[in-house]
């Protein structure tokens, strides 16, 4: 099975960046990453992205999250179906998803049931901040109002306490 693949591609086969469960990246490493990628598969496109680097070059860290509101604001990214591509890639290849990683590697792939009757343990919602929900409340808005059904695939991982699917 290929272990670099998205969460995002189980189940309904609809692609979007996976909700951020691992680390921040150092924006230098993610640069060269950016870079070494657009002169490996577009080398005409260099000039272009500069414009999403010198805006990573603000920021000594980053998220996936984070990156994927940048390059969505640049107008290499809006007008060029390389930087769409490179997009994927990136988000994909150079940020840490160890803390979902037992998902991606399955075998048997990620399965979940839909629906959102439950019970979970108080310190099981604990473990993560306020302002984690709140992050995790707003993106999805801003992604999509209502889409915190995505959630739906993820409360095994985010509240359980172990692999039970």
């Amino acid at each position: 099975m290929d272990t670099k693949r998205s969460v995002s591609h189980f189940g309904t086969g609809v692609c979007v960046t996976p909700i951020e469960l691992g680390n921040s990246k150092d924006t230098t490493e993610l640069i060269h990453d950016i870079q070494k990628w657009v002169e490996t598969r577009c080398p005409e496109q260099l000039e272009r992205s500069k414009e999403l680097t010198i805006e990573l070059e603000k920021r000594k860290t980053i998220w996936p999250w984070e990156f994927n509101k940048i390059l969505i604001k640049s107008c290499w990214y809006c007008t060029s179906g390389e930087a769409q591509t490179m997009r994927h890639e990136i988000t994909r290849d150079s940020f840490d998803y160890s803390k979902i990683r037992c998902l991606i590697e399955r075998e048997e792939g990620f399965s979940f049931g839909y629906g959102a009757i439950f019970i979970v343990h108080r310190d099981n919602i604990r473990k993560y901040s306020v302002e984690y929900w709140k992050r995790l409340n707003n993106e999805l808005q801003e992604l999509l109002p209502g889409a915190g059904w995505g959630c739906e695939r993820l409360w095994g991982l985010l509240l359980g306490e172990g692999d039970y699917y």
